[in-house]
């Protein structure tokens, strides 16, 4: 490196999956690759084949967080997930494709469509969406929503302190501790 650009300081950007050192991310991820492409060809009314994001970080990632890194409960998550995303993508494509056509940031194709197979928070998104179009049923999967991360949150909350016991405290600063001599 030195030879072709001298003295110069070079920075180089990861994702931060990359470094966050847990494999279960990238293992569960590649698993899941077969399901995404068969979930894409056999669920009806599904018009989207997430090729660009065949990786699909936004359930690994999220996994390995809910699981704490079990890979056999991540990929089951992602499994039963993945179909969601890709209707998720179907709903949102005719909307992603016009705002594409009206601000001609890409030139879409006649008969194609572009869409965000791996949207992150997508039942948010959809849920949201449709409340702010003034559908009723988006109106109450909003609240539902709303609903049930209060109770994922509170749970969470009385979980870690169980998982973490006492030393919650001595537990994160050893953990900074060690980004830090990273």
């Amino acid at each position: 490196m030195r030879k072709h650009f001298g003295d110069r300081e070079i920075f180089i950007g990861l994702d931060w999956p990359i470094l966050a050192g847990r494999n279960e991310i990238w293992v569960s991820a590649i698993i899941l690759i077969p399901f995404e492409l068969l979930f894409a060809v056999i669920l009806p009314g599904n018009k989207v084949l997430p090729f660009g994001g065949i990786i699909n970080l936004s359930i690994a990632v999220a996994v390995v967080l809910l699981t704490r890194g079990n890979l056999l409960r991540m990929i089951i998550y992602g499994i039963v997930t993945t179909p969601v995303f890709l209707y998720i993508a179907t709903f949102f494509s005719p909307y992603i494709t016009r705002l594409a056509q009206e601000t001609g940031a890409v030139k879409v194709a006649e008969g194609t469509m572009l869409t965000w197979s791996t949207i992150e928070n997508g039942e948010f998104k959809f849920a949201f969406a449709e409340a702010m179009a003034g559908k009723w049923w988006g109106m109450l999967l909003s609240v539902l929503w709303l609903a049930l991360f209060a109770l994922f949150y509170y749970g969470r909350k009385k979980d870690n302190a169980a998982y973490f016991g006492q030393n919650h405290k001595e537990h994160v600063a050893d953990v900074f501790k060690k980004e830090q001599s990273l």
